[in-house]
């Protein structure tokens, strides 16, 4: 029975030729931290957030509140 297996994986460089290159400021970043039982298994959302060109947003889980809802919130 296998319970735990770690990896590294090492992708090559993504090539970029100048000519193909167009500026996108259209672009955003989202994260997630979690934590669960030795850091392994079912994983929990404690916290997050978000930024775009004009908003950046960290939130955390309230005492009162399950992680779905942390994940489901509207900003």
């Amino acid at each position: 029975m296998v319970y735990k297996i770690e990896g590294e994986y090492h992708s090559l460089d993504f090539p970029v030729n100048d000519l193909e290159y167009n500026y996108n400021n259209k672009i955003g970043t989202l994260d997630f931290e979690t934590y669960g039982e030795n850091g392994i298994g079912n994983q929990e959302v404690y916290a997050g957030g978000f930024a775009t060109k004009n908003k950046t947003h960290l939130f955390y889980i309230n005492k009162d509140e399950n992680n779905e809802n942390v994940v489901k919130k509207n900003y």
